[in-house]
This record gives C-alpha cells, sequence and structure tokens, in this order.
C-alpha cells in the first residue's frame, strides 16, 4: 500500500463486524487489554481498532504483522495511554477515532497526525460543557448563532481540538478553552490562532473537518500542508491481503 507526500489516507471500519479470530493479530499486550475490557461492545470496538492497525501498518510498511512495534508510553508517567507511534517504521504516523460504531484511522507520512470524529447527538446538552471547549472569545460567537449552527459549532470545535491536541500528542492533558481555533463561514479555511505550549508554526498546520456518514463530525489535522485526503473502507483490504492470510473469516 502506498501513500505520497502530502496524503492522507482514512480508514472506516464498523465494530459491529468482528470474529474472534481477530484476535489473533494482536500483540500480547493487545490480548491482555481485550480481555479486560468487561461489555462486548468495547471489547469489540478494541478488536477492530486493534486488529486493522495492524494490518494497515504492515500494509504500508512492508513489515510482518508479527513484528510490528506499537508504542503507547505516556512522555509523562510512562504508562501505556500515550499517542501510539510504530517503533519500527518512524516515517509512517497514524491516529485512531472512534463514535458509536464507527472506527476511523487515519495515515500519513513523515508528519504528525491526528483524528477524530464523533455522533451528532441532537439531545446532548452541549451548551452544560461549551465552556470548557471554547475560548471566551470563540464562546461570543457561538452565543449570536442559530439553534442548529450552535451544535454544529460546537462539534467543529470539539473534534478539531481534539484532532489537534492528538497530533501533538497533548490528548487530555490539553484544556481546550485555552486553544483559539478560526474558520470561515463554510467551515474549510481552518487555523490556529492560540496554543499556549505550542512552539511550532502555526501556519505548518493543516486542518479539515466535515460532515461524515451524515450524522458524524470527522475532522483531521496534519503538521504538513496537505493536498489530498482519500477514503478506504475493509473491503479495499480484503484486496490487498487476498492470500495473505489476514482474514480467515472470509470466504
Amino acid at each position: 500500500m502506498e501513500i505520497k507526500s502530502g496524503e492522507c489516507h482514512i480508514w472506516c471500519f464498523d465494530s459491529n463486524e468482528v470474529t474472534p479470530d481477530l484476535v489473533s493479530i494482536l500483540s500480547k499486550e493487545e490480548k491482555t487489554r481485550y480481555s479486560n475490557y468487561k461489555f462486548n461492545k468495547d471489547k469489540n470496538r478494541f478488536l477492530k481498532s486493534a486488529s486493522m492497525l495492524r494490518i494497515l501498518l504492515s500494509l504500508y510498511t512492508g513489515i510482518s504483522l508479527e513484528s510490528i512495534l506499537i508504542s503507547r508510553k505516556c512522555n509523562d508517567c510512562d504508562r501505556n495511554h500515550g499517542k501510539p507511534t510504530l517503533i519500527n517504521c518512524r516515517e509512517i504516523n497514524f491516529s485512531i477515532s472512534y463514535s458509536k460504531n464507527i472506527v476511523v484511522i487515519g495515515i500519513y507520512k513523515n508528519y504528525e497526525i491526528g483524528v477524530d470524529i464523533e455522533w451528532i447527538d441532537y439531545d446532548f446538552p452541549y451548551e452544560e460543557v461549551i465552556q470548557s471547549i471554547l475560548t471566551p472569545d470563540e464562546l461570543k460567537k457561538h452565543n449570536v448563532m442559530g439553534a442548529n449552527e450552535k451544535l454544529k459549532n460546537f462539534y467543529f470545535h470539539w473534534t478539531i481540538k481534539e484532532s489537534l491536541t492528538k497530533a501533538t500528542g497533548q490528548g487530555l492533558n490539553e484544556s481546550f478553552n485555552n486553544i483559539s481555533i478560526e474558520r470561515d463561514i463554510n467551515y474549510e479555511a481552518i487555523q490556529v490562532v492560540n496554543y499556549p505550549g505550542f512552539n511550532n508554526a502555526f501556519q505548518d498546520i493543516t486542518m479539515k473537518s466535515m460532515m461524515f456518514k451524515e450524522n458524524y463530525m470527522l475532522s483531521l489535522a496534519v503538521f504538513d500542508s496537505l493536498k489530498t485526503i482519500k477514503f478506504y473502507n475493509e473491503n479495499e483490504i480484503i484486496e490487498y491481503t487476498k492470500g495473505l492470510g489476514y482474514y480467515s473469516h472470509i470466504t
């Protein structure tokens, strides 16, 4: 599987479609984590995301499944909840997100990437948490919007800031209401205005946000001049892996 410079590949999977033989793809550590989940929906989502990620990394790098080494070490405490990275091929970067039964994996070459997807819940009381997401200036603009635009604006800021902090590796350590984002009316021209403690030049970051599969908001951030986004699904993995034994459950 080839990825060119400036391309972002977004893979989409359904975590309802899993079979037990996918467990054999997982590393020892991942198998332990899988067995520790109590609820089937959580087990299935982890199994789908972890197994598909390993297959994708093998396809993009040519490294065998059993040799793929993924680190999830936190830079601050050394526990396994940090930004995941592929140890044995640093040029391939990735990010994972899920909401409901949808799992997305973003792949980018040579530069960091963050992706986030959220199902838009029209009954979610977002006004109760919005001050933790928006800066004071963003909140002023938000308050004069119509009801439908407010909902979209909330999910936009939530997902775009989540994707940005995933790319930086800060994740849950970052307060979203300290990060300032500007966008045009069409949600196309998006830029970082202020990100305390982040030293990279903001012009080196490309951010995109879009409606996805009718009722999801998908956002991504890459530390590069993004040229193209290509979307793929599991059927295309099956085509690439014919004869490799990754999909023994498919006839």
